[in-house]
């Protein structure tokens, strides 16, 4: 036996675990990634052993006018991967739970064109990758990312294809029920829950619902709108139960990029909600119209309510359901209300008081907004005084230019239409909306 032949075999004896690395002396390790055919990238070692090499080729160039002498050595290093074949699927499992859903739909092609033996090595590997793909699932919320979604109707359908119910019960109780559930994954649910019992698919559902809906209130409706006449009603009380107390939960201080990113949540939730309760109870969605118009600062009218309303408004399955004619009274009154104050346009030069600063001088100009003769106001000083002075006056039917003939310079404010003009502009979008929901 050749040296390099036992000391390979010793190496091998020394192997107890996917991902173990050996080499003779004293060498450090430095991952790198490598792309194997037919398996993906994986990662392995560079051994840091170029001091002990003799190197394959030496180039040696003189120095010139422009540039030093170099001395370059070219080293040619081989590495030799060797994993059993039992352990083939835990090498697919360490490229990362993309590439290995993707190599387990590879598998699923393989297992059907080859007749769908239940038996078949190929299924037997990949029930064993799908154990590794749930193991290393993300466990933590807030390291969940968009791509997974994707990724988990993707392995939820080749668990179905494998009829490998034993890892998809395994999926669906840790994965989508602890870690997240997006609308997106709703047709693909629906398709696992008919492989199961319905007591099974019952506790399922009620499990996504408890845990999901605060964060993702409209998919946890459809949900429940999309299998609530697959099961008894009273079964699913519960979940529609915690749909209510979602919504009347009070919401948190957010910050505006929040604010804008949940009010298309919000409104998708009251689109959502109300059709999905209606058909479990119209008492409770009823209670949740309700509950919508009191959670004004959750659900304000202008932003949710009344987008909401000109929406479901013009869907026939919507228009005339209980919760929705309630909330389209509500809104009624509140455009009325709205169109029913005086709109005329100013008669003089006086405007509004919004100065959100007391000092000197913003009441200088505080005295010269309600002043009903005086259309500009010049103000002389730093340029600190004159930022500090339209900062505060913001809110102002006002507009600002500087005047650089001296110094300091002076900021010129002038008096202008805006809250008439932003008020003749609701008023025309108020009495389209009016028209819409009272067409018959």
């Amino acid at each position: 036996m050749s040296n390099m032949v036992k000391r390979f075999a010793d190496t091998l004896n020394q192997v107890q675990h996917t991902g173990a690395y050996y080499a003779s002396g004293d060498i450090e390790m430095h991952a790198i990634r490598l792309d194997v055919t037919g398996v993906g990238t994986i990662a392995l070692p560079l051994l840091d052993v170029l001091e002990a090499m003799n190197p394959s080729s030496l180039e040696f160039n003189e120095a010139t006018g422009n540039a030093g002498a170099s001395f370059d050595r070219l080293y040619a290093l081989a590495a030799l991967v060797v994993w059993p074949r039992k352990r083939y699927m835990n090498v697919i499992a360490q490229s990362g739970i993309v590439a290995s859903i993707g190599f387990l739909g590879e598998m699923c092609k393989e297992w059907q064109n080859s007749g769908r033996e239940v038996d078949s090595p190929i299924r037997i590997e990949a029930q064993q990758l799908s154990k590794h793909i749930i193991e290393q699932w993300p466990t933590d919320k807030s390291s969940y990312t968009a791509k997974f979604s994707i990724e988990s109707n993707d392995f939820m359908a080749h668990l179905i294809s494998f009829e490998d119910l034993k890892q998809l019960d395994k999926f669906l109780s840790k994965c989508i029920t602890e870690v997240s559930y997006t609308s997106a994954n709703t047709p693909v649910l629906l398709q696992c829950l008919t492989k199961f019992s319905q007591a099974y698919a019952k506790e399922i559902v009620t499990a996504i619902l408890v845990a999901h809906s605060e964060k993702q209130l409209a998919a946890c409706a459809n949900l429940l709108y999309r299998v609530v006449k697959l099961f008894d009603r009273n079964d699913l009380q519960p979940a529609a139960d915690h749909l209510i107390n979602t919504i009347a939960s009070p919401t948190a201080q957010e910050s505006r990029y929040h604010q804008r990113i949940n009010a298309d949540a919000s409104l998708e939730s009251v689109l959502e909600v109300l059709p999905a309760l209606e058909v479990m109870d119209s008492a409770l969605a009823k209670q949740a119209a309700t509950l919508f118009l009191e959670q004004s600062k959750k659900y304000p009218m202008d932003d949710i309510l009344l987008p909401a309303m000109l929406r479901l408004y013009q869907g026939d399955a919507s228009r005339n359901l209980p919760s929705v004619c309630q909330l389209r009274e509500q809104v009624l009154i509140h455009l009325k209300q709205r169109i029913a104050k005086p709109l005329a346009s100013p008669e003089n030069w006086t405007r509004e008081n919004k100065m959100t600063c007391r000092c000197d001088n913003c009441q200088s100009v505080a005295a010269f907004l309600i002043d009903p003769k005086l259309s500009t106001y010049h103000y002389k000083a730093a340029e600190a005084k004159r930022s500090h002075l339209q900062t505060s006056s913001h809110k102002c039917d006002l507009d600002f230019s500087t005047e650089k003939k001296s110094r300091p310079y002076v900021l010129i404010c002038r008096k202008n239409k805006a809250s008439y003009q932003k008020l003749y502009q609701q008023r025309s979008l108020d009495l389209k909306d009016l028209a819409s929901l009272e067409d018959q």
